[in-house]
Protein backbone atom coordinates (compact mmCIF):
# COMPACT_ATOMS: atom_id res chain seq x y z
CA UNK A 1 0.00 0.00 0.00
CA UNK A 2 1.38 3.15 -0.42
CA UNK A 3 2.09 6.20 1.91
CA UNK A 4 -0.76 8.15 2.29
CA UNK A 5 1.58 10.77 3.36
CA UNK A 6 2.27 11.61 -0.43
CA UNK A 7 -0.74 13.60 -0.40
CA UNK A 8 0.12 16.08 1.51
CA UNK A 9 3.71 16.63 -0.32
CA UNK A 10 4.93 19.35 -2.35
CA UNK A 11 6.10 17.18 -5.51
CA UNK A 12 7.08 20.46 -7.48
CA UNK A 13 10.26 21.57 -5.28
CA UNK A 14 12.80 23.24 -6.75
CA UNK A 15 15.21 19.49 -6.63
CA UNK A 16 12.31 17.99 -8.76
CA UNK A 17 11.59 20.80 -11.51
CA UNK A 18 14.05 23.75 -12.68
CA UNK A 19 12.38 27.46 -12.42
CA UNK A 20 12.28 27.59 -16.04
CA UNK A 21 9.94 24.41 -16.18
CA UNK A 22 7.79 25.28 -13.45
CA UNK A 23 6.87 28.21 -15.22
CA UNK A 24 6.06 25.86 -18.57
CA UNK A 25 4.59 23.43 -16.27
CA UNK A 26 1.93 26.25 -14.61
CA UNK A 27 1.54 27.52 -17.97
CA UNK A 28 0.27 24.90 -19.42
CA UNK A 29 -1.56 23.57 -16.76
CA UNK A 30 -3.58 27.39 -16.75
CA UNK A 31 -4.40 26.76 -20.14
CA UNK A 32 -5.79 23.39 -19.68
CA UNK A 33 -8.26 23.70 -16.59
CA UNK A 34 -9.23 26.79 -18.57
CA UNK A 35 -10.33 24.83 -21.37
CA UNK A 36 -11.47 21.89 -20.02
CA UNK A 37 -13.63 23.65 -16.76
CA UNK A 38 -16.85 21.86 -16.52
CA UNK A 39 -19.72 23.92 -15.00
CA UNK A 40 -16.59 26.70 -13.69
CA UNK A 41 -16.16 23.87 -10.76
CA UNK A 42 -11.93 24.67 -11.60
CA UNK A 43 -12.49 28.29 -11.45
CA UNK A 44 -11.14 29.48 -7.94
CA UNK A 45 -8.13 26.98 -8.17
CA UNK A 46 -7.65 28.52 -12.08
CA UNK A 47 -7.82 31.82 -10.58
CA UNK A 48 -5.13 31.21 -7.77
CA UNK A 49 -3.09 29.66 -10.05
CA UNK A 50 -3.20 31.87 -11.99
CA UNK A 51 -2.35 34.67 -10.04
CA UNK A 52 0.56 32.88 -8.33
CA UNK A 53 1.87 32.59 -11.78
CA UNK A 54 1.40 35.94 -13.03
CA UNK A 55 4.21 37.21 -9.94
CA UNK A 56 6.32 34.55 -10.39
CA UNK A 57 7.16 35.04 -13.87
CA UNK A 58 6.99 38.76 -13.16
CA UNK A 59 9.76 37.89 -10.63
CA UNK A 60 11.40 35.28 -13.48
CA UNK A 61 11.64 38.52 -15.70
CA UNK A 62 12.85 41.33 -13.63
CA UNK A 63 15.63 38.83 -12.49
CA UNK A 64 16.54 37.79 -16.03
CA UNK A 65 16.37 41.83 -17.10
CA UNK A 66 18.79 42.68 -13.81
CA UNK A 67 21.39 39.68 -14.86
CA UNK A 68 21.35 40.87 -18.26
CA UNK A 69 22.48 44.31 -17.35
CA UNK A 70 24.71 43.67 -14.26
CA UNK A 71 26.87 40.95 -17.09
CA UNK A 72 26.92 44.62 -19.43
CA UNK A 73 28.00 46.14 -16.75
CA UNK A 74 30.84 43.69 -15.66
CA UNK A 75 31.99 44.12 -19.08
CA UNK A 76 32.17 47.71 -19.08
CA UNK A 77 34.00 47.61 -15.60
CA UNK A 78 36.39 45.31 -17.11
CA UNK A 79 37.21 47.13 -20.05
CA UNK A 80 37.52 50.22 -17.38
CA UNK A 81 40.39 48.17 -15.78
CA UNK A 82 42.01 47.59 -18.73
CA UNK A 83 42.19 50.73 -20.13
CA UNK A 84 43.64 52.22 -16.94
CA UNK A 85 46.44 49.51 -17.12
CA UNK A 86 47.18 49.44 -20.79
CA UNK A 87 47.60 53.63 -20.17
CA UNK A 88 49.93 53.06 -17.09
CA UNK A 89 51.65 50.53 -19.00
CA UNK A 90 52.37 53.33 -21.64
CA UNK A 91 53.18 56.22 -19.26
CA UNK A 92 56.17 54.33 -17.70
CA UNK A 93 58.09 55.28 -20.61
CA UNK A 94 57.26 58.98 -19.69
CA UNK A 95 57.89 58.43 -15.74
CA UNK A 96 61.01 56.69 -16.68
CA UNK A 97 62.38 59.54 -19.05
CA UNK A 98 61.17 62.05 -16.74
CA UNK A 99 62.37 60.95 -13.19
CA UNK A 100 64.73 58.38 -14.09
CA UNK A 101 64.48 54.17 -13.69
CA UNK A 102 66.59 54.64 -10.29
CA UNK A 103 64.94 57.96 -8.73
CA UNK A 104 62.74 57.78 -5.74
CA UNK A 105 59.84 58.80 -7.53
CA UNK A 106 59.74 56.10 -10.09
CA UNK A 107 59.86 54.38 -6.94
CA UNK A 108 56.81 56.31 -5.50
CA UNK A 109 55.08 55.19 -8.49
CA UNK A 110 55.83 51.60 -9.30
CA UNK A 111 56.50 50.55 -5.68
CA UNK A 112 56.34 46.71 -6.70
CA UNK A 113 57.53 47.24 -10.35
CA UNK A 114 54.70 47.18 -13.42
CA UNK A 115 53.86 43.63 -12.40
CA UNK A 116 51.25 45.34 -9.91
CA UNK A 117 49.97 47.10 -12.05
CA UNK A 118 49.50 44.01 -14.88
CA UNK A 119 48.04 41.66 -12.55
CA UNK A 120 45.12 44.27 -10.81
CA UNK A 121 41.94 42.98 -9.50
CA UNK A 122 39.19 44.36 -8.59
CA UNK A 123 40.53 43.63 -5.15
CA UNK A 124 42.68 46.02 -5.13
CA UNK A 125 42.42 48.15 -8.89
CA UNK A 126 40.95 51.08 -6.67
CA UNK A 127 43.48 51.42 -4.39
CA UNK A 128 46.09 51.40 -7.16
CA UNK A 129 44.33 53.57 -9.21
CA UNK A 130 44.03 56.26 -6.32
CA UNK A 131 47.87 55.28 -5.48
CA UNK A 132 48.97 56.46 -8.71
CA UNK A 133 46.85 59.49 -9.07
CA UNK A 134 48.12 60.55 -5.43
CA UNK A 135 51.82 60.17 -6.51
CA UNK A 136 51.01 62.18 -10.01
CA UNK A 137 49.56 64.89 -7.87
CA UNK A 138 52.49 65.13 -6.42
CA UNK A 139 54.58 66.02 -9.42
CA UNK A 140 51.85 67.61 -11.83
CA UNK A 141 54.44 70.18 -13.08
CA UNK A 142 56.36 67.87 -13.78
CA UNK A 143 54.44 65.96 -16.14
CA UNK A 144 53.11 66.51 -19.19
CA UNK A 145 49.83 68.17 -19.48
CA UNK A 146 46.78 66.44 -18.29
CA UNK A 147 48.45 63.57 -17.34
CA UNK A 148 46.59 64.09 -14.01
CA UNK A 149 43.50 64.75 -15.48
CA UNK A 150 43.55 61.59 -17.88
CA UNK A 151 44.50 59.30 -14.65
CA UNK A 152 41.85 60.54 -12.65
CA UNK A 153 39.01 60.06 -15.66
CA UNK A 154 40.15 56.89 -16.69
CA UNK A 155 39.68 56.15 -12.30
CA UNK A 156 36.50 57.43 -12.65
CA UNK A 157 34.19 55.72 -15.69
CA UNK A 158 36.39 52.25 -13.67
CA UNK A 159 34.98 53.68 -10.29
CA UNK A 160 31.12 54.50 -12.06
CA UNK A 161 31.19 50.79 -13.55
CA UNK A 162 32.46 49.26 -10.37
CA UNK A 163 29.59 50.68 -8.47
CA UNK A 164 27.03 50.35 -11.36
CA UNK A 165 27.83 46.74 -11.30
CA UNK A 166 27.69 46.08 -7.92
CA UNK A 167 24.23 47.69 -7.60
CA UNK A 168 23.20 45.63 -10.35
CA UNK A 169 24.63 42.62 -8.54
CA UNK A 170 22.26 43.56 -5.53
CA UNK A 171 19.22 44.39 -7.54
CA UNK A 172 19.69 41.03 -9.10
CA UNK A 173 19.54 39.27 -5.84
CA UNK A 174 16.63 40.84 -4.55
CA UNK A 175 14.85 39.86 -7.37
CA UNK A 176 15.89 36.23 -6.85
CA UNK A 177 14.95 36.41 -3.41
CA UNK A 178 11.68 37.03 -4.44
CA UNK A 179 11.43 34.81 -7.05
CA UNK A 180 12.05 32.58 -4.19
CA UNK A 181 9.02 33.69 -2.34
CA UNK A 182 6.57 33.56 -5.46
CA UNK A 183 7.16 30.28 -6.54
CA UNK A 184 5.90 28.92 -3.32
CA UNK A 185 2.83 30.50 -3.80
CA UNK A 186 3.43 28.69 -7.66
CA UNK A 187 4.39 25.12 -5.95
CA UNK A 188 1.21 25.50 -3.89
CA UNK A 189 -1.33 26.44 -6.28
CA UNK A 190 -0.31 23.40 -8.49
CA UNK A 191 -0.95 21.36 -5.49
CA UNK A 192 -4.56 22.36 -4.98
CA UNK A 193 -5.17 21.96 -8.64
CA UNK A 194 -3.71 18.35 -8.34
CA UNK A 195 -5.63 17.48 -5.43
CA UNK A 196 -8.88 18.96 -6.28
CA UNK A 197 -9.02 17.77 -9.78
CA UNK A 198 -7.95 14.22 -8.74
CA UNK A 199 -10.96 14.60 -6.03
CA UNK A 200 -13.36 15.49 -8.99
CA UNK A 201 -12.27 12.37 -10.89
CA UNK A 202 -11.46 9.90 -8.23
CA UNK A 203 -10.67 6.17 -9.99
CA UNK A 204 -10.89 7.87 -13.44
CA UNK A 205 -6.71 8.27 -13.59
CA UNK A 206 -6.75 9.07 -17.46
CA UNK A 207 -8.13 12.74 -16.26
CA UNK A 208 -4.71 13.54 -14.79
CA UNK A 209 -2.90 13.48 -18.44
CA UNK A 210 -6.17 15.76 -19.87
CA UNK A 211 -4.55 18.42 -17.28
CA UNK A 212 -1.11 17.79 -16.43
CA UNK A 213 1.63 17.20 -18.35
CA UNK A 214 4.22 15.65 -16.98
CA UNK A 215 6.97 15.75 -19.24
CA UNK A 216 8.51 18.56 -17.04
CA UNK A 217 8.37 17.12 -14.21
CA UNK A 218 11.28 14.35 -14.95
CA UNK A 219 14.07 13.93 -12.30
CA UNK A 220 17.34 15.31 -13.94
CA UNK A 221 20.66 12.86 -13.86
CA UNK A 222 23.20 13.74 -11.08
CA UNK A 223 25.84 15.77 -13.04
CA UNK A 224 29.57 14.85 -12.09
CA UNK A 225 32.86 16.63 -12.72
CA UNK A 226 35.70 15.09 -12.29
CA UNK A 227 39.26 16.61 -13.61
CA UNK A 228 43.19 16.69 -12.71
CA UNK A 229 43.31 20.00 -10.72
CA UNK A 230 46.01 22.43 -11.02
CA UNK A 231 48.83 23.53 -8.39
CA UNK A 232 47.00 26.19 -6.67
CA UNK A 233 44.59 26.54 -9.27
CA UNK A 234 41.25 28.37 -8.64
CA UNK A 235 37.96 25.79 -10.74
CA UNK A 236 34.28 26.72 -11.51
CA UNK A 237 32.74 23.59 -11.61
CA UNK A 238 29.34 24.62 -11.66
CA UNK A 239 26.70 26.94 -12.37
CA UNK A 240 23.14 27.03 -10.59
CA UNK A 241 20.58 27.67 -8.27
CA UNK A 242 21.44 25.53 -5.31
CA UNK A 243 18.77 24.74 -2.12
CA UNK A 244 19.81 24.63 1.09
CA UNK A 245 19.22 21.02 0.96
CA UNK A 246 20.98 19.69 -1.94
CA UNK A 247 23.87 17.62 -1.75
CA UNK A 248 27.22 17.67 -3.48
CA UNK A 249 29.40 14.73 -3.11
CA UNK A 250 33.07 15.83 -3.18
CA UNK A 251 35.68 12.82 -3.30
CA UNK A 252 39.27 14.25 -3.14
CA UNK A 253 40.63 11.61 -5.77
CA UNK A 254 44.49 13.42 -5.93
CA UNK A 255 47.00 13.58 -3.35
CA UNK A 256 46.47 17.45 -2.52
CA UNK A 257 43.80 18.96 -0.17
CA UNK A 258 41.30 21.39 -1.85
CA UNK A 259 38.39 23.67 -0.46
CA UNK A 260 34.93 23.37 -2.06
CA UNK A 261 32.34 26.56 -1.88
CA UNK A 262 29.57 28.48 -3.17
CA UNK A 263 30.82 31.74 -4.69
CA UNK A 264 29.12 34.93 -6.13
CA UNK A 265 31.38 34.72 -9.38
CA UNK A 266 33.23 31.87 -11.13
CA UNK A 267 36.84 33.52 -10.61
CA UNK A 268 36.65 33.97 -6.99
CA UNK A 269 39.31 31.51 -5.67
CA UNK A 270 39.68 30.49 -1.47
CA UNK A 271 42.23 32.39 0.43
CA UNK A 272 42.91 31.88 4.23
CA UNK A 273 41.19 35.30 5.62
CA UNK A 274 39.68 36.24 2.37
CA UNK A 275 35.61 36.44 1.82
CA UNK A 276 34.48 33.32 1.43
CA UNK A 277 32.61 32.44 4.33
CA UNK A 278 31.84 29.25 4.16
CA UNK A 279 33.91 26.64 2.60
CA UNK A 280 34.94 22.28 3.26
CA UNK A 281 38.22 21.37 2.74
CA UNK A 282 38.77 18.17 1.63
CA UNK A 283 41.54 15.64 2.13
CA UNK A 284 43.41 13.10 0.03
CA UNK A 285 41.33 10.20 -0.35
CA UNK A 286 38.75 11.86 1.35
CA UNK A 287 34.94 11.80 0.65
CA UNK A 288 32.78 13.60 1.94
CA UNK A 289 28.30 14.43 1.16
CA UNK A 290 27.83 17.98 1.86
CA UNK A 291 24.46 20.31 2.00
CA UNK A 292 24.89 23.13 0.19
CA UNK A 293 23.96 25.50 2.68
CA UNK A 294 27.27 24.56 4.46
CA UNK A 295 28.98 25.70 1.55
CA UNK A 296 27.62 29.05 1.26
CA UNK A 297 24.73 30.83 0.69
CA UNK A 298 22.42 29.61 -1.62
CA UNK A 299 20.31 32.26 -2.49
CA UNK A 300 23.54 34.86 -3.11
CA UNK A 301 25.82 32.27 -4.92
CA UNK A 302 25.34 30.17 -7.87
CA UNK A 303 28.71 29.41 -8.70
CA UNK A 304 30.15 25.88 -6.88
CA UNK A 305 33.95 26.71 -7.18
CA UNK A 306 36.81 24.40 -5.80
CA UNK A 307 40.36 25.53 -4.79
CA UNK A 308 43.88 23.35 -4.79
CA UNK A 309 45.30 24.32 -1.69
CA UNK A 310 48.92 23.03 -2.58
CA UNK A 311 50.47 25.91 -4.35
CA UNK A 312 53.63 23.07 -5.36
CA UNK A 313 51.29 20.28 -6.83
CA UNK A 314 48.96 18.98 -8.94
CA UNK A 315 45.61 17.61 -7.70
CA UNK A 316 42.14 16.19 -8.47
CA UNK A 317 38.60 15.36 -7.99
CA UNK A 318 35.41 13.95 -8.62
CA UNK A 319 32.59 15.92 -7.51
CA UNK A 320 28.58 15.00 -8.02
CA UNK A 321 25.98 17.09 -8.02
Amino acid sequence: MRDLIIFFEIVFQKSRISFDNLQKFADITIQRIANNNPGGIYTAILTALTNAYTAYFGDITDEKTKLALKEGSTITMNNAMIAFIKWVRQMEGIITGTFGIDSSTHQEFYPHGMTEYTNMNLGNALSLMVRFINVATIHTLELPPNFVTTAANLHGTFKAARALQNQLTGEAATERTEKYGTRKNVEIALMACVLFIAFNNIGNTAVCAEYFDQSFLKSTKPKVFEKPLLKGAAVNLYEHEFEDTDEIKAENTGTTPWRIFLATAPDIAWIEGGGVSLSVEVAPGETVTIAASNLGDVINNNFLNITNLDAEHDGSYKVTV
